[in-house]
């Protein structure tokens, strides 16, 4: 299992990065990467089914992070990111973000 740290560690350095392809990505690009991350939660539910009330409840509401939800936060903003890229077609990265991807398990 990964340590928390490295898991908080990677949520902050994602954000950072995620935060910065926002800043210079138009309004149009945002809401296109909204869609199509509605999309892929769409298909998700279609294949799996409808996420518990109490998931959406927990990161509503959360005070601390366990391992667990430090892993999903890190995985979530790393998606964005890569969605993101791909929107804006920022080749680089895409590269990027699907390399720490990859290291992040």
């Amino acid at each position: 299992m990964a340590d928390l740290s490295d898991d908080l560690e990677k949520f902050k350095n994602f954000y950072m990065q995620i935060n910065e392809l926002m800043a210079d990505s138009s309004k149009e690009d945002l809401a296109e990467c909204a869609r199509l991350l509605a999309f892929n939660l769409a298909l998700y539910k279609q294949q799996f089914g409808q996420l518990p009330k109490k998931c959406y409840e927990k990161m509503l509401t959360i005070e601390s992070v366990d391992d667990a939800t430090g892993a999903v936060l890190a995985s979530g903003i790393l998606e964005l990111g890569i969605m993101l890229a791909q929107v804006t077609d920022r080749r680089d990265e895409i590269a990027k973000l699907k390399a720490l991807r990859g290291a992040s398990g």
